[in-house]
């Protein structure tokens, strides 16, 4: 259950009259807000990247943070509800959309529709020294299954072979249990587990290595980031919208229940961090940027308080940290239109947005104001460099510090190749980006 699911208003972000001294000073890492807090917990929006798939992604960064912080009260926190985007297009009786993939419709009726709507998991990570982090897991990977399941995998059977454990995740059909919800699933068979069996038993014709590469890193992982800038854009920035809007309300009752108060207003100290994954990052800023719309047009369901919404959360969020960053790659999609808010108009509008919070305005313009920090394995084959873009972005004075991290996040083999999938995957668990995000970064 929920804790409290208590009604709560916002306060207007640039009404900054009662905040505290801690929210109007710039952090550098999840340890600084952590000290700097007060009776509010440090919120951390965490959003997965390519490849996901099921729920609790976020369980091996909440787990690393426990083991180094050596504090909290239950390894990994404790799960305290799940939502899901339900507003507009996404509402329980919506009609599937009408998109197709080569002339078939992608969702064949309103289950297979609910069965891909995104949904956030909310998390409490209480700790010893009577703080608290609350975690917000946003999970998209739903919308993304009917076509890997029904369509990637049949062909690549086909030409290079079979991986059992994909075709088990699409074969299997479990309805979600908890928090009283109905008609919601925690996996669904997007094809029939006979249609599995038939495929396991056919003989692979690639190669082992070339064909877990493959299915693994090109068919499961890489054809999301084509789809994350394709046609369902639209569907999953609105869904992501929907989530976020639901973390801030969620977070006043959830911090009022572990406060013992009443929510009348959105903390004025609040402190938001988001931390996400591959092509997580480029979703969660193109959400957050209400003037961006997808090529493809965007979807009704707007909640009439999303600007006001938004724009606290913009002026609250102090950081964001990147792994497998993949923006200038995604970022060649958006090419040859100048209404399309690239990742440089995103990053202008959270600066503007926390300069407004922080009533901020240094005389030389050039203070940062909000920091992003990339990280990458050099031997990662899905993440890009924040490179001289960025630099230009940031030596332009728009109060953004960016900061580029190089990691191995897994073995060499005699000093000629790191497992990709690895290099990718292993962020949230290596201890030294852990320990990085819970101290004073250096520039």
């Amino acid at each position: 259950m929920l804790l409290g699911m208590l009604p709560a208003c916002l306060t207007d972000a640039q009404n900054t009259a009662a905040t505290p001294a801690s929210a109007n000073q710039q952090v550098t890492s999840i340890g600084d807000a952590l000290k700097r807090s007060v009776t509010e917990p440090v919120h951390i929006l965490y959003i997965h990247g390519i490849g996901a798939t099921e729920a609790y992604d976020s369980s091996e960064l909440r787990v690393s943070i426990c083991k180094v912080l050596k504090d909290c009260i239950v390894m990994g926190g404790e799960a305290v509800g799940r939502e899901y985007a339900d507003q507009g297009v996404f509402e329980p009786s919506h009609a599937a959309p009408d998109v197709t993939y080569m002339g078939q419709p992608i969702w064949m009726n309103q289950e297979e529709w609910r069965a891909a709507a995104p949904f956030v998991d909310h998390y409490v990570i209480r700790l010893k020294r009577g703080k608290n982090i609350l975690l917000d897991e946003l999970n998209w990977w739903p919308m993304m299954f009917s076509l890997k399941c029904r369509n990637m995998l049949p062909n690549e059977i086909s030409l290079a072979g079979h991986d059992d454990g994909y075709l088990s995740l699409c074969s299997q059909r479990k309805e979600h249990q908890s928090d009283g919800v109905t008609g919601r699933f925690d996996t669904y068979a997007w094809i029939t587990p006979d249609q599995a069996a038939k495929w396991s038993a056919l003989d692979n014709k690639g190669v082992v290595l070339n064909r877990k590469l493959k299915v693994n890193l090109m068919d499961w992982r890489f054809s999301d980031a084509l789809l994350g800038v394709g046609p369902l854009e639209k569907y999953l920035v609105e869904g992501t919208r929907q989530l976020l809007m639901k973390c801030v309300s969620t977070a006043a009752a959830t911090t009022a229940h572990l406060n013992t108060t009443t929510p009348t207003q959105q903390a004025a100290d609040a402190e938001y961090i988001s931390i996400s994954h591959s092509l997580g990052s480029f979703l969660i800023f193109s959400a957050l940027h209400l003037e961006y719309t997808p090529p493809t047009g965007s979807l009704d369901g707007s909640d009439p308080k999303r600007e006001e919404v938004f724009d606290y959360l913009l002026g609250h969020l102090s950081q964001a940290y990147f792994f497998a960053n993949q923006i200038p790659l995604l970022e060649l999609a958006k090419l040859g239109s100048a209404q399309d808010a690239d990742a440089f108009l995103d990053l202008k509008n959270w600066a503007d947005q926390r300069r407004k919070f922080m009533k901020n305005t240094p005389s030389n313009g050039t203070e940062p104001l909000v920091q992003i920090v990339a990280w990458s394995d050099p031997n990662d084959l899905l993440t890009w460099y924040l490179g001289e873009d960025f630099e230009r972005w940031q030596a332009n004075g728009n109060g953004v510090h960016v900061v580029n991290r190089l990691v191995k996040n897994a073995p060499h083999w005699f000093w000629a190749v790191e497992g990709p999938t690895s290099a990718h995957d292993n962020y949230a668990k290596n201890s030294e980006v852990i320990r990085e995000l819970l101290k004073p970064l250096q520039p």
